[in-house]
């Protein structure tokens, strides 16, 4: 999951580079199973604050998903 979250950093620092519509259709299936991956990973993680963590990356994946719908 941490990985796929580089990729996505790496690909929107640069925005030009992924203007092929297959490349945004590719990302934005990646982002929608990063966040069913979190929020799994949410439901099963005890450690609170590793908890808390993983919901600010959730909510992080999210607001790039929805610049990438806009």
């Amino acid at each position: 999951i941490v990985a796929h979250a580089r990729v996505i950093d790496a690909l929107l620092i640069d925005q030009e580079r992924v203007d092929q519509t297959a490349d945004l259709d590719e990302l934005r299936a990646l982002l929608h199973s990063a966040l069913g991956d979190l929020s799994a990973e949410i439901a099963a993680t005890d450690n609170a604050s590793f908890r808390e963590a993983l919901r600010a990356h959730r909510e992080r994946l999210q607001r790039v998903l929805a610049v990438l719908d806009v």
